[in-house]
């Protein structure tokens, strides 16, 4: 009987800390957010005259960086990479 009521004693100790420091890290949390206000009125800096007009043909270039948190040898599934096979040609998702 001393054997179970001192490992009830001490899970019930363990539990008590666990959500103590589980408690404390969410009040934390709560209040240190911090949240830009919505619906913030913004200054233009440097605000450009030139608009777009119709009738005009314009070009615009783009390029895919990527994610450059991986080197070239890493392979996307989702472009065909080494790890996931393509699809026949035709087969979509």
């Amino acid at each position: 009987m001393r054997i179970l009521k001192r490992s009830a004693l001490t899970l019930l100790a363990v539990i008590t800390t666990l959500a103590l420091v589980v408690g404390g890290y969410v009040l934390y949390m709560q209040h240190q957010y911090y949240r830009i206000p919505n619906h913030q009125k913004l200054t233009i800096g440097n605000n450009q005259a030139a608009t777009l007009t119709t009738g005009k043909v314009y070009t615009a270039t783009t390029y895919n960086v990527g994610f450059g948190a991986y080197n070239h040898q890493f392979s996307f599934f989702m472009d065909a990479g080494e790890r996931q096979p393509p699809r026949p040609k035709g087969r979509g998702l």
